[in-house]
């Protein structure tokens, strides 16, 4: 009778260790986790499992989309961007072409009437021989000192000799030709020897030269006394 108790009372202790670690697993099978090295989650059951897969995949779509949607609103904002950089670009570059094209306008000297023209000409053009240089009335020549160097003697006589003989009437007549002729292979030959002279003592002979050529476009006449 007494072992019989014995083995019951051992049975009945079994059972309810068993009782409480099986309600110990269930409840921490239902909280979804296990502790220790192979503590894992899991459903509870199938249909739990099922139901959390899909919730799982619409979740995963939902994310989908939503980050399809912002890079495709970032791609827009970019674009966007990008447009407007290129027409800021562009008006800028339409905006210093207009800026330059002003500022040029600007420092354009303006144009000059028929009447400035005429007068920078006449300014330009050689001046007749002066008062110092020429007597109009007798034809003399008063040359400058570089041109009565004696390489100069020939084509300084035959000149002297033509002034003398010229006859009043048109400036275009035979003797006026000859002088114009003479004074330009005179000028050439000045030119040849310009390292020989410093630059004053050059530039006055051979603006000498030039306004005897000048003076031969004009009549030969006593009152016709050169004028500055």
């Amino acid at each position: 009778m007494k072992t019989y108790l014995l083995t019951a009372a051992a049975v009945s202790f079994a059972l309810a260790t068993a009782s409480i670690a099986s309600a110990q697993s269930y409840a921490v099978e239902a909280s979804g986790y296990q502790w220790g090295p192979r503590a894992h989650y899991h459903a509870s059951t199938y249909e739990e499992g099922v139901l959390r897969g899909q919730a799982d995949v619409i979740r995963s779509w939902g994310s989908y989309n939503y980050y399809s949607s912002l890079a495709a609103v970032n791609l827009e904002e970019a674009r966007s961007r990008y447009i407007q950089n290129r027409e800021k670009a562009t008006k800028t570059y339409f905006e210093m072409r207009r800026v330059n094209a002003q500022a040029r306008a600007a420092e354009r000297p303006e144009r000059l009437t028929a009447q400035q023209l005429t007068k920078i000409a006449k300014q330009r053009a050689p001046q007749r021989l002066a008062a110092h240089q020429f007597n109009p009335a007798t034809g003399e020549l008063f040359w400058p000192a570089v041109l009565h160097e004696p390489q100069y003697a020939s084509l300084r006589t035959e000149i002297d000799l033509l002034m003398s003989t010229r006859s009043p009437g048109a400036p275009s007549d035979g003797t006026s030709r000859q002088i114009t002729q003479a004074a330009e292979k005179l000028l050439d030959q000045l030119r040849s020897n310009i390292a020989t002279y410093p630059t004053t003592d050059y530039l006055q002979a051979k603006k000498f030269l030039v306004s005897v050529k000048r003076e031969m476009q004009f009549p030969a006449s006593p009152a016709g006394l050169a004028m500055n």
